[in-house]
């Protein structure tokens, strides 16, 4: 029997050899899944190309066609079904702007891409004829909302007659962004009071910001503001940062909406109706309480040979030793990084921390004698762009690495490195044979080999090796 597809009320219908379906519209519709459909046979599991070949020909026979043409009819019977009937409608709903993620010469690049997201094109052609309502009452920048609560009536009544006078006076294609995050946020609304905080808070965000913010940190920031039963308080801190809403980007919102969180775990005395103002005031308070209790505040002896500041007045830089533990977690802490996971290695005195400033932007410089451990980090772990300080920042690290120790674990991995070789240096250990003389030279037992190995192994002394493990940013 031959596969006919065919378009019929809306709904694309297939008929063949497994009967009559239905298709919803999908973003992609992959070939060995289709395959798959018919054999019941994965593609991704066989590897020669005539295995491969066979099995797509066994489903071409069961179609009556090729796999491929089955595809593009189906991707062009969709398209009729789901998107051109009203084609408008379609267009102000299905399309998504959406951030993709791709590496650039090993540099991790963002870009920005439209795309149709299927769950909502089949919730619109379910909703067509609620839609034509809403337009043909002369409510077009509204009809948004049949995607959540249904027809103007049940919507009108759901949200109250207050937000929906404000609503009324607000753009199409405003309307129609808050909508649709909320329509993807819906699976998270556990009843309709996190529901209604979520749309009061979307009324008051910018469009500016509205089209930029992710819609996971979204939901994460009001999650938190509804906890803290604070409902206005992404709008706040905006207006605190008291910049053009173009340059302000959602993850400087995030890390104030979580200043503000951890203010009010620290603080017994928090007010919710506190200035977003006073509220950094006292996050600040709470930290260096929290920071006196944690860390000490004695100089490091092992930072006492080394430079305690650097300058360069032609270029206007300034770098500073931090030399307590409290110090380093303080700057950290206003940096937005995990700086103070390197004290250990500072008070072993493998590890120097250098506060870099020029008068607008203060930067970190984390030394070791390892490349891969010398990092040099901006706000949030930013990369730092200005040539200028990245020369001023050489310099430093060529003077200050030679006063630094060498990790024990870097001099064990080169140990290990050189184990098999007849130029290695011996490395004496009271606890055992050399380290670092080829194995050739060493005690063979008559197990061969394998034993010589296990004796080497054993006579590497056990040690916390955590220096070893790959290096993160800050």
């Amino acid at each position: 029997m031959k596969t006919t597809i065919e378009v019929v009320n809306n709904e694309v219908i297939v008929t063949g050899p497994n009967g009559r379906r239905v298709h919803k519209y999908k973003n992609f519709i992959n070939a060995a899944d289709v395959t798959f459909d018919l054999t019941g046979r994965e593609v991704r599991r066989l590897y020669k190309p005539k295995d491969i070949a066979d099995l797509y020909n066994e489903a071409g026979d069961k179609l009556g066609m090729s796999v491929a043409m089955y595809c593009k009819m189906l991707i062009g019977a969709q398209h009729r079904a789901y998107v051109v009937p009203e084609i408008d409608i379609h267009n102000r709903f299905d399309w998504e702007y959406s951030g993709i993620e791709y590496k650039k010469n090993g540099i991790v690049c963002h870009k920005m891409r439209w795309f149709r997201n299927a769950r909502v094109i089949n919730r619109v052609n379910s909703k067509i004829d609620i839609i034509k309502e809403y337009i043909n009452d002369s409510n077009p920048h509204l009809a948004g909302f049949s995607l959540l609560t249904g027809n103007a009536y049940n919507s009108k009544r759901r949200i109250g007659k207050g937000l929906w006078k404000r609503f009324s006076k607000t753009s199409k294609s405003r309307n129609d962004s808050i909508c649709k995050l909320l329509f993807a946020m819906a699976p998270s609304f556990t009843n309709v009071e996190r529901f209604m905080h979520m749309l009061r808070t979307l009324e008051t965000i910018k469009s500016t910001l509205l089209g930029a913010i992710n819609k996971e940190e979204l939901q994460a920031m009001c999650s938190q503001q509804f906890d803290l039963k604070m409902y206005d308080l992404i709008p706040k801190i905006v207006k605190h940062i008291n910049r053009p809403m173009y340059t302000i980007a959602p993850e400087e919102i995030r890390l104030k909406v979580q200043e503000v969180v951890d203010c009010a775990r620290m603080r017994q005395n928090f007010n919710p109706k506190w200035s977003i103002k006073r509220i950094m005031e006292e996050h600040a308070i709470g930290v260096k309480e929290a920071f006196h209790k944690k860390y000490p505040n004695v100089p490091f002896s092992s930072t006492v040979d080394l430079p305690k500041y650097f300058e360069d007045e032609d270029k206007g830089f300034k770098a500073t030793l931090l030399n307590t533990a409290l110090i380093i977690a303080e700057h950290g802490e206003a940096q937005h990084h995990c700086i103070a996971n390197y004290i250990d290695q500072v008070t072993e005195g493998t590890y120097a921390v250098y506060k870099i400033e020029d008068g607008i932007k203060t930067t970190t410089l984390g030394i070791s004698h390892s490349k891969f451990s010398t990092q040099h980090y901006g706000l949030c772990n930013s990369i730092v762009k200005n040539t200028d300080k990245i020369v001023f920042a050489n310099n430093i690290i060529h003077e200050v690495r030679g006063l630094l120790k060498k990790e024990v674990a870097h001099t064990l991995a080169n140990q290990n490195l050189f184990a098999n070789h007849n130029d290695a240096p011996a490395v004496v250990n009271p606890n055992g044979p050399a380290l670092g003389v080829p194995l050739a030279d060493r005690q063979l037992d008559d197990d061969g080999p394998r034993a010589a190995w296990n004796q080497y192994q054993a006579a590497i002394p056990v040690i916390n090796i955590r220096h070893a493990e790959p290096d993160i940013p800050f």
